[in-house]
């Protein structure tokens, strides 16, 4: 079997990463190259041109190389058309489209983690300003969007509308929360009922959990879970926004959660558990990888999803992410061939 893995850009000159990983791909059976720019892909002769570890020289050689089987592109998704181009060829890749927050929120609500769910709108069919009448305050964000970038928040009490960006809390007329309705409308944002999760010390925080289907026989797995902890003055703990993530998951809950804090996390694993497992069954393709971002409201200890999709990026457990890998690709393979026989 070959595989090519599509790297980030910034991952380039981390020839360390690579060189590890292309030798416990080659004693598990496959060929493994790198590349880092769809730009690579030539559909004419139906090559990447890939960066190949050389056993002899001892460096990586830059060459061209025969479409793989597959194409790990889950932390750098390939566009669409070259997706389509690639399928057609034969190629599997490993990113599906899970179509975006609505309607992943759907397919959640209407099922057993219900209780799990906030409730999302598309502001092409409500506004704001009613949203606000239920529920006092109203977070938008891109319906596409990553990294946390772009949210805002809503409230409003007896003393009016206030709109906050990060650390400005600012008081708007319902004239201009109409014209900031239809920018955010224009760029496609959706709007969610606000969640209040955050530390004893007042910073946001959620928990990323990382799920792939990584197992011998095609299995869901956690890899990690990591809480994420953002500025004090942030809207959103995501890292991208002045966040930091943790590393030992336990110790954080027992400090922020105290003696209920087991009980969290229990439901935290069940999640990680349940989620691919039902997106799973509303797609065609096998779905390979699942973040969860979820927050967790210290006053009543309650637990809420606020999204799942279908992009995971690097863990710190690097290399404990790669055999999971390794196992997803022969599966995928083999699950590939059963399905064409």
């Amino acid at each position: 079997m070959t595989v090519g893995y599509l790297w980030p850009p910034l991952y380039k000159k981390r020839t360390d990463f690579h060189r590890v990983m292309s030798g416990v791909a080659a004693m598990r059976g496959i060929e493994l190259f790198h590349f880092f720019s769809t730009k690579s892909i030539n559909f004419d002769d139906k090559t990447i041109l890939g960066n190949v570890w050389s056993v002899r020289l001892g460096r990586f050689v830059r060459k061209p190389m025969p479409f793989p089987d597959i194409i790990q592109d889950v932390t750098v998704p390939i566009d669409s058309k070259a997706r389509d181009r690639l399928r057609r060829a034969g190629v599997l890749t490993t990113w599906v489209n899970l179509g975006g927050k609505i309607k992943i929120d759907n397919i959640l609500t209407n099922s057993q983690l219900e209780k799990y769910t906030l409730k999302t709108y598309s502001l092409q069919k409500t506004s704001i300003e009613q949203l606000l009448d239920e529920h006092e305050t109203v977070i938008a964000k891109p319906l596409q969007g990553m990294l946390g970038g772009g949210v805002h928040k809503f409230t409003k009490s007896n003393y009016g509308i206030f709109m906050h960006l990060r650390n400005e809390r600012r008081a708007i007329t319902s004239q201009q929360l109409h014209e900031k309705e239809e920018e955010l409308r224009a760029k496609n944002y959706i709007a969610q009922e606000f969640f209040d999760s955050r530390t004893k010390a007042g910073n946001p925080f959620d928990v990323k959990i990382y799920t792939i289907r990584g197992g011998g026989n095609g299995e869901w797995t956690h890899l990690t879970m990591l809480p994420r902890v953002g500025a004090a003055e942030g809207l959103v703990s995501n890292v991208g926004q002045a966040g930091n993530a943790l590393l030992f998951p336990e110790n954080f809950l027992r400090t922020e959660l105290g003696d209920v804090w087991e009980g969290v996390y229990d439901e935290l694993k069940k999640l990680a558990k349940d989620v691919p497992v039902v997106l799973e069954k509303e797609y065609k393709r096998p779905l390979t990888t699942i973040g969860i971002d979820v927050g967790i409201e210290r006053k009543n200890n309650t637990v809420k999803l606020f999204e799942a999709n279908s992009t995971i990026y690097m863990t710190p457990h690097k290399m404990e992410m790669f055999e999971a890998h390794i196992n997803q690709w022969k599966w995928l393979y083999n699950h590939h061939k059963r399905m064409e026989s």
